[in-house]
């Protein structure tokens, strides 16, 4: 049997679908880039951390200029992982691009280190690295990221969402990334505040989908008895690709059978799986393919699309009436043609 969709007819083949994100476990908030006083920020880490926290924050990363906030630990409820913000550059700052260091606990020092040294020193360190604003215009021009830098594999995290850098320019990066990059060597897209003053706090964020702590309920934080081992978890997750980018919305993402007959996707055949959608606020949902070719169009809250042969990963992106916006992970494609 075959399956048709847009004038195209599909053999009935097996397509394995990849998910990014556990079927169970918890959604939490988070800000992965945001800045102090011991910086550039006009706020104190307390005062920051306590904006965030009455904002619905969970977790919140202060990540100051070549400047370490370590160790982890919880405050009133809001995990606060280290990290820092380096600027990779010859050395006189803030010439350079800049390069989020997560998870890590020794800092860098801010001359005589390449990018490649910094990557494999956070790598080493159990870290996790993220390019900063990618097409940043800054810095004399220096805060652009080159493409063959973006293609490090120690590279984990993209900011495909910071207002220091335009949004659609930046997704359309992201997806040529993920061409050359495939599935064995991902590129998670991220939104960030990268607040400096309190009017940009809740701009952009991202949601993390954990697994169910050791103790849901007790503990400091989702159920993980310490600081340390909340960031593992969290690290894992992130290095995994479970979360999501927002600016306003919340949804949830998984895989399932499609159904014969169900609406939307191609290869509409019995046990051929399916990216599922739910946003409550969404009234527009799309999935999107390689070279950013829209695979689906439909109206939310919820919506599902099952591959066809050739496509070779499927990214969600919504948008809900007051024009905030929210952008999966890929769910990568294998088998078939």
């Amino acid at each position: 049997s075959a399956a048709a969709q847009g004038g195209r007819e599909w053999p009935a083949v097996s397509v394995q679908l990849h998910s990014p994100y556990p079927r169970e476990g918890r959604w939490v908030k988070g800000q992965l880039h945001a800045h102090t006083r011991r910086s550039d920020g006009r706020l104190s880490p307390e005062e920051l951390l306590e904006a965030y926290r009455a904002r619905g924050f969970e977790f919140v990363c202060l990540t100051d200029h070549d400047r370490l906030n370590a160790p982890a630990r919880v405050v009133e409820g809001v995990l606060v992982p280290p990290g820092e913000e380096s600027t990779v550059g010859p050395g006189w700052l803030p010439i350079g691009a800049h390069l989020l260091r997560l998870f890590v606990e020794r800092p860098l020092p801010r001359r005589g280190l390449s990018l490649q040294a910094r990557l494999a020193l956070t790598q080493e360190e159990g870290g996790l690295a993220a390019a900063c604003h990618p097409l940043w215009p800054g810095n004399l021009g220096t805060g652009r990221w080159r493409a063959d830098q973006l293609l490090d594999p120690r590279l984990r995290l993209l900011e495909i969402v910071n207002h220091h850098a335009p949004v659609e320019p930046t997704l359309a990066l992201w997806d040529q990334l993920l061409q050359r990059r495939g599935p064995a060597h991902p590129l998670w897209g991220a939104a960030v505040d990268d607040s400096h003053r309190a009017s940009d706090i809740g701009r952009a964020w991202i949601w993390v989908k954990l697994p169910p702590g050791p103790a849901v309920g007790q503990g400091h934080w989702h159920g993980y008895p310490d600081a340390r081992q909340a960031c593992r978890a969290l690290r894992s997750a992130l290095e995994c690709g479970a979360f999501y980018a927002s600016t306003g919305l919340a949804a949830d993402f998984w895989v399932e059978p499609a159904l014969p007959g169900t609406e939307g996707g191609g290869a509409e055949a019995a046990g051929q799986p399916a990216v599922v959608v739910d946003s409550p606020q969404a009234r527009r949902i799309r999935f999107v393919g390689p070279g950013l070719r829209v695979l689906g169009d439909f109206p939310g809250p919820r919506a599902r699309y099952a591959p066809v042969p050739g496509d070779r990963f499927v990214r969600v992106e919504l948008e809900g009436e007051d024009g905030s916006r929210a952008w999966s992970q890929p769910f990568w494609v294998t088998g078939g043609a």
